[in-house]
């Protein structure tokens, strides 16, 4: 069986690593993140499940919005947006779009 990709996450963001259905908001990778494919969940580092991605949408950092953010993090737009320009200290945020990504768990056998 090939190796699956892992998607790593430093914290467990609004406890969403403990639900069926979570998000998980990335910089642009379409050769990474696709539709369909099974990913290895990390919680530094570690295993946690795996997970399919459902659906993914594309914006940018001033599209997130208090649906988006509360979700993905539990706190507010302004709160998330700061966190991922502490996440990206490099990154033109007018030029560089994220991805929304929309995840499901899957069976770890």
């Amino acid at each position: 069986m090939d190796k699956l990709e892992i998607i790593n996450f430093s914290h467990n963001w609004n406890k969403k690593l403990d639900c069926t259905a979570f998000t998980t908001i990335r910089l642009e990778n379409n050769l990474k993140y696709k539709k369909g494919s099974v990913y290895e969940i990390h919680l530094k580092k570690v295993l946690h499940k795996k997970a399919m991605i459902l659906e993914i949408k594309t914006m940018y950092l001033k599209d997130i919005n208090e649906y988006i953010a509360n979700l993905d993090t539990g706190y507010s737009s302004t709160e998330t947006k700061e966190i991922l320009l502490k996440m990206y200290p490099t990154v033109d945020f007018n030029n560089k779009k994220l991805m929304f990504i929309l995840l499901k768990s899957v069976s770890c056998q």
